[in-house]
């Protein structure tokens, strides 16, 4: 496969195009292909090199699942991901860039004819198109194919169970009276209805304890084999704390570095940790809920 890196591409008149590749020796070279499209100059300038010319579907899976090993995936975790692409079919011998959007949804919705759900459907999907993601980054095919796929998954709306009074009182005093990490989320979740990810995004400035208000500037995803990652919001909301939380955000912002929630080394605070961390904290006191329980408290009292 060739070791290679599309700098550019840019069309110089109808069906002529001209790209800038660099080589495995670093060279830069500069070369013009006939093609209909954009993708179609890429995948002929990698096609122009010296080399093995096509990575296959199967091969961009396994460079992907020994990235992820890597990086730390648990080795069932890789199992499973390569029991899942088993679904796929003779597409995983084909060349990257030879299949197709609609080929690759037809793949899909064959699976899921065979009796595969669509939750694992959509699972394929998403590792299909990281795989594509990191091959693509590499110069090892041009185009993702399963990344432009409309395949996504009907979630119904997830159904609200009712706090106690006993158990919103819990919640209330855990908040209100603890500087850790669970008592700041539990006091934004139930206070403002902020979600994990939008904690763990709030820096130390943006937490102002004198007029009790809280500045939501983005949310950090997760996502199948790769590092949580940040999203900022088009605008920055400004959001109230409630008065029950009394002196506790003083509290919160005490402890704080560059962000509001960060772990003994001094990284951000994992949004899988706080979460399983705050659940198991209102199991203990009987709170009968969790983390995600109380954003639905928050948003009852809204109502």
């Amino acid at each position: 496969m060739p070791e290679a890196r599309i700098r550019s591409v840019r069309e110089l008149r109808c069906g002529v195009w001209e790209v800038d590749i660099i080589d495995a020796s670093r060279k830069r070279l500069r070369r013009r292909f006939r093609a209909e499209s954009e993708d179609g100059a890429r995948a002929a300038a990698l096609a122009s090199l010296p080399g093995p010319k096509a990575c296959t579907l199967a091969e961009a899976l396994d460079r992907y699942f020994e990235i992820i090993a890597v990086k730390g995936a648990a080795r069932k975790t890789v199992a499973n991901y390569r029991k899942e692409c088993r679904a796929l079919g003779a597409i995983a011998g084909c060349a990257v860039d030879s299949i197709s959007p609609a080929a690759a949804a037809c793949s899909l919705e064959s699976a899921e004819s065979r009796g595969i759900s669509r939750v694992r459907c959509y699972r394929l999907k998403t590792i299909c198109a990281a795989a594509g993601r990191h091959a693509l980054a590499d110069g090892l095919c041009a185009s993702n194919p399963f990344s432009e796929v409309p395949f996504d998954v009907p979630r119904p709306p997830r159904k609200k169970r009712p706090i106690s009074p006993s158990g919103l009182k819990a919640a209330r005093a855990l908040g209100a009276s603890g500087s850790g990490h669970s008592a700041a989320a539990i006091g934004l979740a139930l206070g403002c209805g902020l979600k994990p990810g939008e904690i763990c995004g709030i820096l130390a400035d943006d937490l102002d304890a004198e007029r009790m208000t809280v500045t939501v500037r983005g949310i950090w995803r997760e996502s199948i084999g790769e590092p949580n990652f940040f999203v900022a919001y088009p605008e920055p909301s400004v959001m109230r704390l409630p008065a029950w939380l009394g002196g506790a955000p003083r509290s919160w912002a005490a402890s704080a570095g560059s962000r509001l929630l960060l772990e003994k080394n001094g990284r951000r605070r994992d949004v899988e940790h706080l979460r399983s961390d705050t659940n198991e904290l209102l199991r203990i006191v009987g709170a009968g809920c969790t983390l995600y329980g109380l954003r639905l408290a928050h948003d009852e009292g809204e109502e």
